[in-house]
């Protein structure tokens, strides 16, 4: 119940970040076209290592100041694009340049950023409405910043005891308003 209240919370603003960590193969990318899905927008995905579903339109990270207000925008791998080493990069500026706007009413995006560690991307991606822990990297202390360290402890501490079914069910999300544990439908079968 309370992640159905924080997306519809979410889908009634004009835009917002939110932000999906965790490690390889945990369902980041499952829980981003949930959240699209329930966020009902356009969506389209910035995605190169597998192809999006159908209803979610691809693009190039170079196509994405062309997009219609409006949408959902998921930036999948985003370290492949958008190193935090790569701050002179096109992309990385592209990206610092929509966060702060995507919440504009004439850009209205809400973005979704999925990462293996939050150490991994730029540093404007924390700035987020929510944030989705999914089980992280087993050197996740050593990598990531300390703000998101602290997080990730909190969820280690609620993913402990659970299979590895289990926690690519679960997504431990942080909102200004809420903290807790959340299950997540991983397909529309489950």
């Amino acid at each position: 119940r309370e992640l159905g209240r924080v997306l519809r919370k979410l889908r009634r603003r004009a835009g917002g970040v939110v932000l999906i960590l965790g490690a390889r193969e945990s369902g980041k990318t499952v829980l981003a076209y949930r959240i699209a899905q329930f966020l009902g927008r356009p969506t389209y995905a910035v995605s190169p290592a597998e192809k999006p579903p159908s209803w979610v339109f691809p693009v190039d990270f170079a196509d994405i100041d062309q997009l219609p207000p409006g949408k959902t925008l998921i930036l999948d791998d985003m370290p492949l694009y958008a190193s935090s080493r790569d701050y002179t990069h096109k992309a990385v500026k592209a990206m610092e340049r929509i966060i702060p706007v995507c919440r504009h009413e004439d850009y209205r995006t809400i973005l979704i950023f999925i990462s293996q560690s939050s150490g991994m991307g730029d540093k404007w991606i924390t700035d987020a409405e929510a944030v989705f822990l999914k089980a992280p990297n087993l050197l996740y202390a050593d990598i990531e910043r300390p703000a998101a360290k602290k997080l990730f402890d909190r969820a280690v501490e609620a993913f402990s005891g659970m299979s590895d079914r289990q926690k690519k069910r679960c997504a431990y999300l942080i909102t200004p308003q809420w903290e807790g544990l959340v299950s997540v439908r991983m397909s529309d079968r489950s």
